[in-house]
């Protein structure tokens, strides 16, 4: 387990593999976007959750540091009301 920070604000905090990140992390954004999951040779792999700051989140599969395979999508409306839909990428 480790923490690194970068200038720009951008933070990791989670596991680590021969200085790559490795298994399980959370990883924030300077305009705060989080990702909260699996990672494989620095790249997000298995599963994860990508939260934006405007409510949006991803529930669901990554492989190679990209949205793969089976997901929930939620989408938050500006009243407070939410919609989700099961997604498949790849």
């Amino acid at each position: 387990m480790g923490v690194h920070e970068w200038k720009d604000g951008r933070s990791y905090s989670g596991q680590w593999l021969d200085g790559q990140m490795h298994g399980m992390g959370s990883y924030e954004w300077s305009d705060k976007k989080i990702y909260n999951g699996q990672y494989v040779n620095d790249k997000k792999s298995g599963f994860g959750i990508y939260k934006w700051p405007d409510g949006r989140v991803y529930k669901g599969q990554w492989y190679n540091g990209k949205q793969h395979g089976l997901a929930e999508y939620t989408i938050n409306s500006e009243s407070g009301d939410s919609s989700s839909l099961r997604v498949r990428y790849g």
